[in-house]
């Protein structure tokens, strides 16, 4: 399958936006729908507290103050019978002040969280909408405040990533193929000329840096990542098919059972990537560092590997069926994939043709 053939998704820019207004509001509503039902609650409990302790609070002082008189008679039982009454109330006041407050103790506490999260909940409402907004600046610093939030309430993070990956996917459709061409080699030094979409690599760095539920599957699919800087990234189980990586910086990536199906990753750093089980069919990884990386169990049927670098990587036989190694670097202590040689003089991969010097036919048997 070639990479021009995967057609992406079809979301239009307007159905995008408008579905971040729709997140932004619906964020503000269920602040305000949270506030009036904790007030309607916070009243049914201070009338129910008040009728109890009517219920409660006078049988209970007389039940005490007769235990307490005990078989006193005569004319001294009444003052004797009312000082035991004052002095069991007073006793049932000083437990329900601590009961007040304890509760009021808790109040505060739960008030406090709640207003916790209200500050998270207005600070993600404010950053969702700033993501749409036309200034690259406040775009970034909306993507900052999201992954700021995710430190502060990690219960939203999976919403997050979430947004930030969509962000990601249709925001990357505004670079253009000539922007591309601007973006070198990994190992090679250069300016990388994108400035137009580094919302949409912060965007991605933010989720590759993340701390709490790094197995759950990312959609990138067909994003515009060239030149980013994503060393470290957790990206297991990500979609990145048909990704634009040309150029990107992923040494020691997590990519494990990743998806880069048709993923341009032409000149891109993945020294000591983990790309086990992760699928690289059809992907095009000309000249890219592939030193020490894992690709035990990797699918990169197809894959173009001209002129990579596989020293010191970690791969399994069966080799890969229809994959191109034209002069790729080789791990020394692994046999020649089948229908390959390794040349004595430049040490690379070329082709065990049965006819050389001249083009290549079928490889010898």
């Amino acid at each position: 399958m070639a990479q021009g053939s995967v057609k992406p998704s079809k979301i239009s820019s307007s159905a995008f936006w408008m579905s971040i207004s729709y997140r932004a509001r619906r964020v503000r509503w269920s602040k305000r729908l949270g506030w009036f039902a904790g007030a309607i609650v916070a009243v049914i409990a201070g009338l129910v507290i008040i009728y109890l302790v009517y219920l409660v609070f006078l049988p209970v002082s007389d039940y005490i103050a007769e235990h307490d008189v005990g078989t006193i008679t005569g004319p001294g039982r009444a003052a004797a019978l009312q000082a035991a009454r004052d002095a069991a109330r007073n006793r049932m006041l000083a437990a329900l002040a601590g009961l007040v407050a304890l509760g009021a103790l808790l109040y505060t506490a739960r008030t406090f969280s709640l207003s916790r999260e209200g500050q998270v909940t207005d600070r993600f409402a404010k950053a969702v909408g700033q993501l749409g907004d036309t200034s690259l600046e406040v775009r970034v610093g909306a993507i900052y405040a999201l992954e700021l939030i995710v430190r502060d309430s990690r219960r939203n993070q999976e919403a997050v990533m979430e947004l930030l990956a969509a962000f990601a996917r249709e925001q990357s459709k505004a670079q253009t193929s000539a922007s591309a061409k601007h973006v070198p080699s990994a190992k090679r030094s250069g300016h990388i000329r994108l400035p137009h979409v580094h919302d949409v690599h912060t965007a991605v760095a933010v989720i590759g840096r993340r701390k709490q539920n790094r197995k759950n599957k990312v959609d990138l699919r067909y994003t515009k990542l060239a030149g980013t800087h994503l060393d470290w990234a957790h990206l297991r189980n990500a979609d990145l098919t048909g990704a634009d990586l040309t150029g990107t910086h992923l040494a020691w990536a997590r990519l494990r059972g990743a998806d880069l199906t048709g993923a341009d990753l032409t000149g891109a750093d993945l020294t000591k990537a983990r790309l086990s089980g992760a699928v690289l069919k059809e992907a095009h990884l000309k000249d890219a560092h592939l030193k020490q990386a894992n690709l035990a169990t990797s699918d990169l049927t197809g894959a173009d590997l001209t002129g990579a670098d596989l020293t010191g990587a970690d791969v399994l036989l069966p080799m890969w069926p229809g994959a191109d190694f034209t002069g790729a670097l080789w791990p020394a202590d692994v046999k020649a994939p089948d229908g390959w040689r390794l040349d004595d003089t430049t040490g690379r991969l070329k082709r065990a043709d049965a006819n050389p010097g001249n083009p290549p036919t079928d490889p010898a048997p």
